[in-house]
């Protein structure tokens, strides 16, 4: 148990990163960072790509991407893919590029 009274490993908001972490991949308002396949479906929101896109892409199913998703949106505390690639480019967990592209 950590001196707050908090498991080892639990993750607080703006507490310090765990070694071995990075710490964009979560914010104050979401306490669960979000997984490698997360982010990687995370990048290809920018450009645009459909749900079967994105499946094909990373090799898993269109099904499994909508699951990615709402599991994105809930961590980042947003209900739409223009709000999530917004949310991850002010953590910085994208470019600011990406962001520009929603901007048009």
């Amino acid at each position: 148990m950590a001196p707050s009274g908090e498991p080892e490993g639990s993750l607080q908001p703006n507490s310090p990163s765990p070694a071995g972490t990075t710490p964009t991949h979560r914010s104050s308002k979401f306490q669960r960072p979000l997984t490698g396949r997360e982010l990687e479906v995370l990048h290809c929101l920018p450009t645009r790509l459909s749900t079967i896109d994105i499946g094909a892409k990373l090799h898993i199913s269109p099904n499994t991407v909508k699951t990615y998703l709402k599991n994105i949106y809930q961590k980042l505390g947003v209900g739409s893919r223009n709000e999530a690639i917004l949310r991850a480019s002010e953590l910085r967990m994208l470019s600011k590029d990406s962001a520009a592209l929603v901007a048009k």
